[in-house]
């Protein structure tokens, strides 16, 4: 923005709620038809916040837009879901992430069942040798009545 273009600019507008930019037609499409800024092409006048009000003043609007987009979308999914089907790469990957559950599943079976069965094998030895000393006792006490 050249001097004269920008000290034109101060001259004919409040700059304290507002700013003014230019912007080149390829990038933004603008046809450069402002009445407000006749002398200059491309230029577009945006708001800006004053101290203390709120910056988003219409952020409504935006979260309403997205909600239609969003309802959009579902539904253009829901009519492609009726017409093809289910995709045959999403069918795909559900039957090998079920298999692979169904894997997982057996195979924690089997670790716990072999851990009961240590468990269970670990009970028999103790009660084996809980047995046995209860018999050595047993002789020892037979053996002290009978020499007493």
């Amino acid at each position: 923005m050249g001097r004269g273009l920008a000290a034109e600019l101060s001259r004919r507008h409040d700059f304290s709620n507002q700013v003014e930019f230019c912007a080149g037609q390829g990038l933004t499409g603008y046809s450069g038809n402002d009445e407000s800024c006749t002398g200059t092409k491309g230029v577009q006048s945006v708001d800006v916040a004053q101290p203390g009000w709120t910056i988003g003043r219409d952020i409504g609007r935006g979260e309403a837009v997205e909600r239609e987009l969003d309802a959009f979308i579902e539904k253009r999914h829901e009519q492609r879901r009726r017409t093809e089907g289910e995709r045959a790469i999403e069918a795909a990957w559900r039957e090998s992430a079920r298999r692979e559950e169904a894997r997982r599943r057996e195979e924690n079976r089997s670790d716990w069942l072999a851990w009961y069965r240590r468990l269970e094998r670990g009970y028999l030895e103790r009660a084996a040798a809980c047995c046995q000393r209860a018999e050595a006792l047993e002789e020892m006490e037979t053996s002290e009545r009978k020499s007493a």
